[in-house]
Parts: C-alpha cells; structure tokens; sequence
C-alpha cells in the first residue's frame, strides 16, 4: 500500500514539476488550473483504486485516449440525449481495454471514482465561482 502511494506521489510531483517549469518560461500559462486538477484526479484515481505500478504503467496511456474520446464525443453539437449516449458508447468501447488492464471489479470502481471526482470539482468550482462574486460585490461597496 505504502509502495502503490509513494509511486502515485512521485509520479504527480513528477507532472507537477514539469508544468511548473513550462509555467515559470511562459509556455504554459493559458490553464496552469487545468495541469492542477489532472495531477490531482491522477493521484485520486491511483489511490482509490489501489493501482499498482504494472497496472498504473498500462492505464495510464489507455486512460488518456479514452479520456480524448470522450472529450471529443462530448464537443460535437448535439443534443444533450446525444452527448450522453456518445459518452456512454465510448465508456463501453474502453471498458473491456480498462478489464484487461484491471480486472472487472477494479474497472467498475474507476468508473465509480471517475464519477465521484468530477461531482466534487463541479462543486468545488462552483464554490470558488461564488466567492469570487461574493468578493467581488463587497470590492464593489467600499
């Protein structure tokens, strides 16, 4: 357990201090946010399901196409019945690739965690979003 966490912490301090780096020459300063979130989904998703580091070297890449996939399905104009059937057409087509890597209960759980973790950004988001207003319109007074 110790093991598949400190692999997880290297590997985000890893990807942290890379994007640090783009950051402090300017290369990547259009969303330095976005760079923060994925670090710590990657930590989140690593732990929560106990990846070990041969199962962490082979989902991680299988992650990030299924990951372009659904971000591609989801960007097309559709209809909102639409969007969520191309979301789920390309949760099935990765499924079994995530099975070989994982095994089916530990995809399940991903799937559960994947969920879990972007409920809790949106609202987290959502709070800062509203603080920001909040402090905003009290500028605003004074």
């Amino acid at each position: 357990m110790k093991k598949q966490f400190l692999t997880a912490l290297l590997f985000v301090a890893t990807i942290t201090g890379v994007f640090a780096q783009k950051n402090q020459n300017g290369l990547g300063d259009k969303q330095p946010g976005k760079e923060k979130i994925k670090s710590l989904y990657i930590a989140f998703i690593t732990q929560e399901l106990t990846l070990t580091e041969t199962e962490a070297e082979k989902f991680w890449p299988i992650h990030h196409l299924y990951n372009e996939d659904l971000m591609n399905a989801r960007k097309t104009p559709q209809t909102v019945l639409e969007k969520e059937e191309a979301s789920l057409n390309t949760k099935k087509k990765y499924n079994d690739k995530f099975i070989k890597v994982l095994g089916a209960e530990k995809t399940n759980l991903f799937f559960i965690k994947d969920n879990e973790f972007r409920k809790k950004m949106v609202e987290k988001l959502k709070k800062q979003r509203l603080k920001r207003m909040e402090e905003r319109k009290e500028k605003g007074k004074f």
